[in-house]
């Protein structure tokens, strides 16, 4: 199966299924892939999940909204060179040194040169052990946060903990804060995903009252 640029995109991406969102600059003359795929975390038990075989039947009973879509975005970034990225992609004539990159002002501040792919499912073309394997994103999260050194500054960094995106919390196992470093791979078969059920919060009173409010009114 051919890679085909643009033929994907994030508001349309189905479970199970990965983007090749776009390619951006580094400061080391290489690129760094944004890879993101739609994984429903109920398919695969979490690590230290006592209730695995639980699954949260709010998607089933919303068929058809929306706002109730199955899974979540996970991202992996990985670092790839020009050559390896052209090699693995096979996309005849394409080039990535020779694209039109235009400015992005990432999360944290930067101005970023990046270009969009949108390849919807990519395929390694890549002679070797990837060969015609899917490109995923594997989940890893640990109570131990990943540190590398800055390629840059020489300095040591250490990976953030994993956030609430409703609340901005850090998520939490035993009291520990949970740490995301997900992978990118290769593979046809099912991912080995490293999952950490985080602590479960208690729920308030009055939310619970608007949340019965807001049912009685569907």
């Amino acid at each position: 199966m051919e890679n085909i640029l643009k033929s994907g995109s994030l508001d349309t991406l189905k479970l199970d299924q990965t983007l090749l969102a776009y390619a951006k600059k580094t400061s080391t003359d290489k690129y760094t892939l944004a890879l993101v795929e739609r994984i429903d975390r109920n398919s695969t038990p979490d690590t230290t999940a006592d209730d695995s075989d639980f699954v949260d039947g709010l998607a089933t009973l919303n068929y058809g909204d929306s706002r109730f879509q199955r899974g979540s975005l996970q991202y992996a970034w990985p670092n790839v060179s020009a050559e390896g990225l052209n090699r693995m992609l096979g996309i005849e004539g394409f080039n990535i040194d020779a694209q039109d990159f235009t400015t992005m002002t990432t999360k944290d501040g930067k101005v970023v040169e990046k270009v969009d792919l949108n390849i919807l499912n990519p395929i390694s073309q890549s002679e070797g052990a990837t060969k015609n394997k899917r490109m995923r994103v594997r989940i890893m999260e640990s109570l131990t946060p990943t540190t590398w050194k800055d390629k840059v500054t020489g300095e040591t960094r250490t990976g953030q903990p994993k956030i609430n995106p409703s609340t901005s919390e850090v998520l939490t196992k035993d009291g520990k804060s949970i740490y995301v470093d997900n992978k990118c791979g290769f593979t046809n078969s099912s991912v080995p995903h490293q999952m950490i059920q985080h602590d479960k919060v208690a729920v308030e009173v009055d939310s619970f009252e608007t949340a019965e409010s807001e049912i009685s009114m569907i």
